[in-house]
């Protein structure tokens, strides 16, 4: 994903089957092989680039689970940089979970990149509405501003009669404090 210019993404393609206290590891790629945990931890830092981490290690319920495998796909798709296909995973990984901040600001920057403008506004919107880290408020509004930048400078150029794509922008907040 980060070859395609998508920021702010964690990513781990290690599904592992695990069972008992301590847990049995089970590479579910590898024919069911057993791991131990510094085996494990090998294939999450080399795949991930961060350690493994008892996150990694909990059940997960049937939406994290095809949150996962959207995340695989986004990740298979952007090593083949097919930006059409990481829009289809984002766009599922939101349906799957609206809420997540993480899948909604991936699908924002891919609406950017894709030039789906008015879309790319909403995600941000909800971004600077919903992001609770200051420096990623700050990004999302930088973004957002940006894409306006070039929304008006594409409806001004003297040989396009519309934009791309026409946005209303919202009226400023004039509630007193």
């Amino acid at each position: 994903i980060r070859d395609i210019g998508v920021t702010g993404v964690q990513t781990c393609a290690l599904p592992i089957y695990a069972t008992e206290e301590p847990p049995l590891l089970i590479d579910v790629f590898e024919q069911g092989k057993l791991l131990s945990r510094d085996d494990a931890n090998r294939l999450v830092t080399n795949h991930s680039g961060r350690p493994l981490n008892d996150a990694d290690l909990q059940t997960q319920n049937e939406q994290q689970i095809l949150t996962r495998v959207l995340s695989n796909l986004v990740g298979a798709a952007g090593r083949r940089q097919d930006l059409s296909a990481i829009h289809r995973y984002c766009e599922a990984m939101v349906i799957v979970d609206p809420d997540s901040i993480e899948s909604r600001r991936m699908r924002a920057q891919v609406r950017m990149m894709t030039e789906r403008d008015a879309a790319a506004l909403v995600d941000f919107d909800f971004l600077i509405e919903n992001e609770t880290s200051t420096a990623a408020y700050h990004e999302a509004m930088a973004l957002r501003n940006q894409l306006i930048q070039r929304i008006k400078l594409d409806s001004s150029e003297p040989d396009s009669s519309e934009p791309r794509n026409p946005i209303v922008e919202p009226e400023p907040d004039v509630t007193p404090n």
